[in-house]
């Protein structure tokens, strides 16, 4: 289930990277949810005692959460009207 949620997501941030300050929401979400679903992943192999092999797999996968987020680009800054700063002198 969870291969179909990451392929739908992977399509969309494809799209998405055409232009990434239109689509800044959407790559923080793919960001935010696949550090938590690696914390919750991390929290249930320790739970199980079956982390062994899988903690180089969850390493990997937070640093391309991290990435995301970190590389999302700032918020644009609100359009000013220019007829309104004119009008105003």
């Amino acid at each position: 289930m969870i291969l179909g949620v990451y392929i739908s997501l992977g399509v969309f941030l494809l799209i998405a990277a055409r232009n990434p300050r239109q689509h800044r929401s959407l790559i923080l979400f793919a960001g935010w949810s696949t550090l938590a679903h690696d914390a919750v992943m991390i929290v249930q192999g320790i739970q199980y005692h079956d982390l062994g092999d899988d903690l180089v797999g969850y390493a990997v996968i937070a640093v391309i959460g991290l990435t995301l987020i970190a590389l999302t680009p700032a918020k644009q800054a609100p359009a000013s009207a220019p007829a309104a700063e004119l009008a105003s002198q």
